[in-house]
């Protein structure tokens, strides 16, 4: 959970809740750094979770923090909260293809997250 907040922490100087989704779409193109395990980590800990209480419940809680604050930030951009779901099961889809290397016919591209929350800005405000 220390991660997803100190990502949280590092966006918050940025001064439109449209600008901070972009960043955080940014940030979640990009693989982990090979230190914390690349692009595997992601899915590989959704794996552990699976047999595993104690990291599913901690899966959970990074779940909860990251999807609040994806429901928060689309709150103040004036879009349907029910976004953050959409944003969130692409975001864990792309890291698992790419975790398994699956390229779609051609190579995933980097921009597929910001794509996804530029589509869903130029959707009108509730």
């Amino acid at each position: 959970a220390s991660a997803a907040t100190d990502i949280i922490a590092a966006l918050a100087p940025i001064p439109s809740p449209e600008n901070r989704l972009r960043a955080l779409a940014t940030r979640a193109s990009a693989p982990a750094p090979e230190r914390f395990g690349g692009a595997l980590v992601e899915p590989a800990i959704r794996a552990w979770a699976l047999g595993d209480a104690s990291a599913a419940a901690r899966l959970a809680r990074v779940d909860e923090i990251r999807t609040g604050y994806l429901r928060s930030l689309l709150k103040d951009c004036g879009r349907p909260a029910h976004y953050a779901e959409l944003i969130y099961a692409t975001y864990l889809g792309y890291d698992d293809l790419q975790a398994r290397g699956y390229a779609l016919g051609s190579d995933l591209p980097r921009s597929a997250m910001s794509d996804v929350v530029e589509l869903i800005l130029s959707h009108p405000p509730e």
